[in-house]
């Protein structure tokens, strides 16, 4: 059954490597569920997905064993932070594909800009696993617009189009963050609370969200898209 968490700690713990997984997270503020990955241990977290669940086989039993069979695997994003900690982490154990708007060297690469659906269309037949890091954090409501909402959309119902049956959806914290204005977190956050109560409510993943600035609207945009398309197609999105 096609299955979504709304962030990478909501899976079960024996689909993805929790050894791996050093996130930052601010003390008070989570609790196993809004932690925001950031760099090379953001890189970790999207690893271990892949490696321990991505790339898994549901037998006839329910039970799920290690797929050794290489993956096509489409990054988009390849080029950036993320993209690149991800290819190195990937590169030889599968064959990967960026779909980028600059040549990745070394790598497949389909130059496309991912707001463009009949450019990227292409890009995703016959893969196995999408890795979707590409979007635009900035402040810019045109290029938040065609990265991260058109984007996103683009990438989601071409993946659908393709058969593609798996999906790593980069969020962000920020889709959390504006839960850190008000008290009081908000005193946690800048330190000024001393001791954090035990008494209170910890935000989670069945926290409504409260994105920060519009950069994290989209991200929950993206979310609820990701639930959409993972309840009303065959495609699993983590």
């Amino acid at each position: 059954m096609p299955q979504v968490w709304r962030r990478v700690s909501d899976a079960p713990r024996s689909r993805w490597n929790a050894g791996v997984c050093v996130a930052q997270r601010r003390r008070g503020l989570s609790e196993g569920g809004a932690v925001e990955v950031r760099g090379h241990r953001g890189c970790e977290v999207i690893h271990g997905i892949i490696r321990r669940w991505c790339f898994a086989r549901v037998t006839p039993c329910g039970t799920r064993r290690r797929s050794m069979a290489r993956k096509r695997v489409l990054v988009t994003g390849m080029s950036g932070l993320l993209g690149t900690a991800v290819r190195a982490r990937l590169e030889g154990a599968h064959d990967l594909t960026a779909l980028n708007r600059r040549d990745v060297p070394g790598t497949r690469t389909i130059r496309a800009d991912i707001g463009d659906f009949d450019a990227i269309r292409p890009a995703f037949e016959g893969m196995d696993v999408v890795v979707h890091l590409a979007g635009y954090r900035g402040y810019d409501w045109e290029s938040l617009l065609r990265a991260n909402i058109v984007g996103l959309y683009n990438v989601f119902e071409a993946s659908r189009e393709a058969g593609v049956k798996r999906i790593v959806f980069a969020s962000s914290g920020a889709a959390f963050g504006g839960w850190q204005r008000q008290e009081p977190y908000k005193s946690i956050v800048e330190g000024l609370s001393g001791e954090v109560p035990a008494s209170l409510p910890r935000l989670g993943h069945l926290t409504l969200p409260r994105p920060a600035g519009i950069y994290g609207c989209t991200k929950v945009w993206g979310e609820a898209l990701a639930w959409d398309y993972s309840e009303t197609f065959e495609l699993s999105i983590l």
